[in-house]
């Protein structure tokens, strides 16, 4: 299946499922660990589990940077040089010895593309949370606002109320190749919408700690909304008006970081630890 639903660009099947392969080996590893502070008597056992998860995992990694298709060490390309090449690597841990100039080379990649998406349903989260932890919001940003296609301003523009299935919907609906004009695949953005326009994300398992650390695009002026977590509905809601910039959050439970990034510029910045309750910031 690979890249399902990549426009302009193509990122190589063997990238996307070694990456993917790679950090589930990471995650069964770290699972195993877990597992054996909890269970003394079962110690031994999940320890060699989780060196033998790890075995794999290093084994993969080294596969990956020998296969042509993954990694060129002559130029420090990944995969086509893709969105989605840089993307995939990044997120999934790939490419932590090489972070710098992945992320480096990401933003290019986006910039080479007039600021347009190219990545299918697998890529286009890697894609936006690899720029959002960044500090590239604003790219991101750009991506969805653009007005010529692919974007989802021209979805908003065309009046569409749903998502379709590719990004060249209207080629696909006048043609022969009838596809899905409600299709949930593509609704990556409204992650990147809650977890870093807002800048609600969980900071522990369960959401027993949490950080609140909206990046304040330099576009928008405002930004309201809310995400539910085990504890009950988390709400942000901020503004800039002339100078100054306004923030109110409501939290059930946890941890409250606080901090505002415009264009890789910490502009506010304080920390707060809070039980419950609600907070007006300015």
């Amino acid at each position: 299946m690979g890249e399902w639903g990549e426009y302009g660009e193509h990122t190589p099947n063997v990238l996307v499922a070694t990456c993917a392969y790679y950090r589930m080996l990471v995650i069964t590893k770290q699972i195993c660990e877990i597992l054996k502070g909890q269970k003394k008597q079962k110690e031994n056992k999940l320890d060699e589990k989780a060196k033998l998860y790890e075995a794999k995992a290093q084994a993969v990694r080294d596969a990956f940077y020998h296969h042509p298709e993954c990694y060129d060490e002559a130029t420090e390309q990944f995969g086509t040089g893709s969105q989605a090449s840089y993307a995939i690597a990044l997120l999934s841990g790939m490419a932590e010895e090489h972070e710098e100039q992945a992320v480096k080379a990401l933003v290019e990649a986006v910039k080479k593309n007039g600021y347009h998406l190219t990545s299918g349903e697998v890529g286009l989260k890697q894609v936006f949370t690899a720029l959002a932890e960044a500090g590239y919001s604003d790219v991101v940003y750009q991506m969805v606002m653009n007005p010529t296609a692919p974007s989802y301003r021209v979805f908003a523009d065309a009046g569409l109320t749903t998502l379709p299935e590719y990004w060249n919907y209207e080629e696909l609906w006048l043609g022969s190749m009838v596809r899905s004009r409600n299709h949930a695949m593509m609704g990556h953005v409204r992650e990147w919408m809650t977890s870093f326009v807002l800048g609600i994300r969980p900071q522990s398992p369960g959401w027993t700690k949490m950080l609140v650390a909206p990046y304040a695009v330099a576009e928008l002026t405002y930004a309201k909304g809310s995400v539910m977590t085990p504890w009950g509905i988390v709400k942000v809601s901020w503004k800039k008006e002339n100078e100054s910039f306004f923030l109110a959050a409501y939290i059930p439970l946890g941890l409250l970081l606080l901090y505002v990034c415009q264009k890789n510029t910490v502009v506010h910045s304080l920390r707060l630890e809070v039980a419950s309750g609600s907070l007006r910031l300015r």
